[in-house]
């Protein structure tokens, strides 16, 4: 899903990087991550810690954080921490690409 997802809003003109471990994030330089628009990223072991980086990563070269897109495989329960830093959450049903790329459109022109 985070594939279909990544090639889609690829195809609308974004850049997307797609994470599926939290180390992959820190071994980013300042180029790969000023050119992000969105950051998927696949279930993790460590949200917190992929967050504290993620945060970490923009706030070191001054640059607007790019929204993070979380996909899930079912309708569990999440962290309210989770859930609060998470621009979308998409599950495996009921997903509206065409909303998702316009909130990515809007966060991106902010």
């Amino acid at each position: 899903m985070s594939e279909f997802f990544s090639r889609m809003i690829s195809n609308c003109g974004y850049e997307v990087l797609t994470i599926s471990s939290e180390d992959e994030f820190s071994s980013l330089n300042e180029d790969e991550i000023g050119i992000i628009h969105a950051c998927i990223i696949n279930e993790l072991q460590d949200y917190d810690e992929f967050f504290k980086t993620y945060e970490y990563a923009f706030r070191s070269h001054n640059i607007k954080k790019a929204p993070i897109i979380l996909i899930t495989s079912g309708d569990e329960d999440l962290e309210p921490s989770v859930v609060s830093k998470t621009f979308h959450i998409s599950r495996k049903v009921n997903f509206n690409f065409s909303e998702l790329t316009e909130k990515i459109h809007d966060a991106i022109l902010l």
